[in-house]
């Protein structure tokens, strides 16, 4: 176990010369990695619902492949990947709460819409829950602001780089082994 907390704690230097080298926020990767969920479920709802048109079209001829863009999709010219981008512009429609020209025509169609809304909904509230999470944690942070207010020196005062990065580590350093409360305050409040 503490072989893994002491990789943790050089995980943690790498990602700070990262952000000082490319002058990048690496906390800002949560967010992008919760939108590339996002584009993940809405290929495999494109991959369904294609699939369930493809599928259900010997049952019924009227599917949303057939009667989109009167037939266009439904040529044996049209390459399938007009297909998919049209599914996948459905499915982050529903996802993200908006309305596209895509509409489901058959019972299994139908089916798999209802079960996908439902699905959307949940996703689309799981999304709004995490970045709401991330920007409530990360602007309630002390030590975030005080970064936050140091680059903003930095970059007022145009400090060179060799003495952003020094500086960048210094007070990191200095904020780590620092209460973020004021103590004075709290023992202040205390009864005798």
């Amino acid at each position: 176990r503490l072989l893994r907390l002491l990789k943790l704690l050089h995980l943690g230097d790498l990602v700070l010369r990262l952000e000082e080298r490319f002058a990048v926020n690496l906390k800002g990767l949560q967010m992008i990695s919760t939108v590339v969920l996002m584009l993940a479920f809405c290929h495999v709802l494109a991959c369904v619902f294609y699939s369930v048109s493809i599928w259900s079209a010997p049952f019924s001829p009227k599917t949303w492949v057939a009667t989109y863009d009167e037939g266009f999709l439904d040529d044996d010219e049209t390459p399938v990947f007009d297909s998919y981008m049209i599914a996948f512009l459905w499915a982050i429609g529903l996802v993200c709460g908006q309305n596209s020209n895509v509409n489901a025509e058959n019972m299994s169609e139908h089916t798999l819409a209802i079960v996908v809304y439902l699905l959307a909904a949940l996703f689309f509230a799981y999304i709004i829950a995490v970045v709401t999470d991330q920007l409530s944690a990360y602007v309630n942070d002390p030590t975030n602001k005080a970064m936050d207010e140091l680059t903003t020196f930095i970059k007022f005062h145009k400090v060179p780089k060799d003495i952003e990065g020094r500086l960048k580590t210094y007070y990191a350093s200095f904020l780590s082994t620092r209460s973020m409360t004021d103590e004075a305050k709290i023992l202040g409040n205390l009864t005798p």
